[in-house]
């Protein structure tokens, strides 16, 4: 759903509680849908949100958003003391954050590995409508959607696909440097979807090495019969040959 369909889709009760705070305004709701829909960009009739991509803008972690040189090593620091060191790199943060946002959007009651792939792809779509790209000693790290897509796996087939998270699986446990993964208001994470994200992390380490989407799909699919696994499978994909050929672009044994 667009903004657009969200807000039709509030307005749509006359009576409601959104057309009377429009109306103490003297604000008419079909002059503001007119407006609203002339005004919007509009994509396959849905209008283009890029969340990801926006927040890893403002993480820094693209070459478009230009900010102060002081103000971009504050950032990083905080990210890396509140975070720990591995989200010192945004990527794999605005990724965690996106699989969350995927999960909410379909309505599902866990986030699972198949919510990840779906971030890994929607993030590299965001990136390129925008015309933002990542810094040159990222690229390497993060060409996981490109290997996807020549398997034939894109975002908005993926969408359709993805499996609703089996009822019983166990929740992760709480972490204080992630709580987003057990806050009341989300979907919690699976057990093994948080250890995947974990595992990335811990897949490199030393002062400026990088971490990106290639590792987080490297370490959900090393789970073979898990959610992530089996959405690419659907889709036509294999995810044993995928993990083969995204280890041996970033070089991981």
């Amino acid at each position: 759903m667009g903004r657009i369909q969200f807000l039709e889709s509030i307005l749509a009760d006359s009576s409601g509680s959104a057309r009377r705070v429009l109306s103490r305004l003297n604000i008419d709701a079909l002059t503001l849908l007119a407006a609203a829909r002339s005004a919007t960009p509009v994509l396959d009739e849905e209008v283009l949100w890029t969340p990801a991509a926006d927040r890893l803008k403002l993480f820094g972690g693209v070459l478009a958003a230009r900010r102060p040189i002081l103000a971009k090593f504050l950032f990083g620091g905080l990210r890396a003391v509140f975070l720990g060191p591995g989200y010192a790199q945004p990527v794999l943060l605005t990724l965690e954050l996106e699989s969350v946002r995927q999960a909410v959007r379909l309505g599902h009651s866990q986030v699972t590995s198949a919510h990840m792939v779906l971030a890994i792809l929607t993030l590299a779509e965001q990136l390129t409508s925008l015309g933002l790209t990542l810094p040159a000693d990222q690229v390497g790290v993060n060409g996981a959607e490109k290997t996807l897509a020549n398997c034939g796996v894109g975002f908005a087939a993926a969408l359709k696909a993805v499996p609703a998270p089996p009822s019983a699986e166990q929740s992760a446990s709480a972490q204080r440097r992630r709580p987003w993964r057990t806050h009341p208001r989300y979907p919690p994470w699976t057990i093994a979807a948080a250890a995947a994200a974990d595992e990335a992390r811990e897949m490199v380490s030393g002062a400026g090495v990088r971490v990106g989407a290639s590792h987080l799909l490297v370490a959900l699919l090393a789970d073979s019969e898990g959610p992530g696994a089996q959405l690419l499978r659907v889709l036509g994909a294999d995810p044993v040959e995928i993990a083969a050929e995204v280890k041996e672009q970033i070089s991981l044994r």
